[in-house]
């Protein structure tokens, strides 16, 4: 089968898989939080020029522009669109691997299955899927998956494009930085010929990470900080001890019960650390590089959400002491355990000696990913109760007349509502 029929059918795979998780949240579509009360509403109030207001300091330029589309349908179906839309995004992302730009880092397509099956299953799924408001870190993930392609490849016009509208969404594209850098060093050193032009594309988006890093600094909240702490690098040193180097292999409770021990954790992110080195250093090729400047990078997002939002400095020190039932749904733990999936996978089908051991491990991993974390199979609905559904037709003439000028609507989580006033500023009917 040619890899870009595969790519596809795993894709209607997945997406099917993703529709049977989630059923309930498409059956009981509602509004989740800033896509009524920021998105949706200014997408009605302001039309297309509410693309280019930010909130909470970047633009959300993927979610404004899908909220704008919505404006153009039937009211009461906007939030199954929204469902149905966030479910298309996040299958094309996780199922990347696949495409044969990516065979040098997962040669045999079982293992790039694998690597999308455990994407499919990441932490933080319950609170970010379906929902405009958290769509930015699939994007996130995008721009990484993208900085691992095939360096002899080129970075095609709609990559970059994909590229634009994702930096243009996501205020903390800045992390993935290093990684462009690093695919346009390791060109540099692999190529003689056109090697301006077969960097092309790394250069636009370092200068598109760059200028839209700028205008998001201009924008910023009084909250954010510039100063890098100790709490900080503690943080940083914390993720890749426990999410990068342990988690894969523990599950969501385990991990828990680790943390609560130093030692014990100290010791199994030794040992998975030496694992790690000595596979690299056995068959180590340039290329490699780029997976472990990703895994660097990674670590850098929990340290920029701790200076962005002063309040979160204390959430990421102290997770462990949280509950695991809310910890392992929250936007946050997305990340890095889904970058911590790609290089586990990369680094066990690399191995050549002792593939039993490799074989050993891949198994624990999908166990522990899989079967003890089984709970995250599904993905349930905010509420029976739709107020949206239930005041479609008063919005939708609203909108239309003017009459009544305003209309309240109750969104999810609870206690959270939008006013949408309509843009007509007379009621037509008089």
């Amino acid at each position: 089968m040619q890899p870009v029929a595969l790519y596809l059918l795993a894709t209607l795979f997945f997406f099917t898989i993703t529709i049977v998780r989630g059923f309930d949240r498409l059956r009981y579509a509602g509004i989740w939080a800033e896509d009524g009360r920021i998105f949706l509403k200014q997408a009605y109030e302001w039309g297309w020029i509410s693309l280019f207001e930010p909130y909470a300091g970047y633009f959300h330029t993927v979610p404004r522009l899908i909220a704008q589309i919505s404006t153009y349908l039937p009211v009461h179906l906007v939030p199954y669109i929204i469902v149905l839309i966030t479910y298309i995004i996040f299958v094309a992302i996780i199922s990347i691997p696949l495409l044969p730009q990516y065979r040098w880092l997962y040669k045999d397509q079982r293992f790039a299955f694998l690597v999308v099956a455990l994407l499919a299953l990441s932490p933080g799924q319950d609170n970010m899927m379906g929902n405009l408001t958290n769509l930015h870190w699939y994007l996130l993930l995008y721009l990484a998956v993208l900085g691992l392609k095939d360096i002899s490849k080129q970075l095609s016009l709609l990559e970059l494009f994909f590229a634009f509208l994702c930096i243009a969404s996501e205020g903390a594209a800045i992390v993935l930085l290093p990684l462009y850098l690093a695919r346009i060093v390791l060109k540099y050193k692999s190529e003689f010929s056109f090697r301006y032009r077969s960097i092309l594309g790394e250069l636009v988006i370092l200068s598109l990470i760059i200028l839209f890093t700028c205008l998001n600094y201009s924008i910023r909240t009084d909250q954010s900080s510039a100063a890098l702490s100790l709490a900080q690098v503690y943080i940083l040193l914390l993720h890749l001890m426990s999410f990068v180097l342990v988690y894969p292999f523990t599950g969501d409770f385990l991990i828990m019960i680790i943390l609560s021990n130093t030692f014990v954790l100290t010791v199994l992110s030794a040992i998975s650390l030496f694992f790690v080195i000595s596979c690299l250093k056995i068959n180590w090729r340039q290329e490699y590089v780029l997976m472990v400047t990703l895994v660097c990078c990674s670590l850098l997002l929990p340290v920029m959400i701790s200076m962005v939002r002063l309040e979160n400095l204390e959430i990421l020190k102290h997770f462990h002491e949280l509950d695991t039932y809310l910890w392992f749904r929250f936007r946050y733990f997305f990340f890095v355990p889904s970058i911590a999936f790609l290089f586990w996978v990369f680094i066990l089908q690399c191995r050549n000696k002792k593939q039993w051991l490799s074989f050993l491990l891949l198994g624990l991993l999908v166990f522990s990913q899989g079967v003890l974390n089984s709970y995250r199979f599904t993905f349930h609905e905010y509420g029976k109760e739709n107020d949206w559904g239930a005041k479609s037709t008063l919005l939708e003439q609203s909108l239309a007349t003017g009459c009544p000028q305003s209309v309240t609507i109750d969104i999810f989580p609870g206690k959270w509502q939008v006013t949408i006033h309509s843009p007509k500023k007379r009621c037509s009917a008089e």
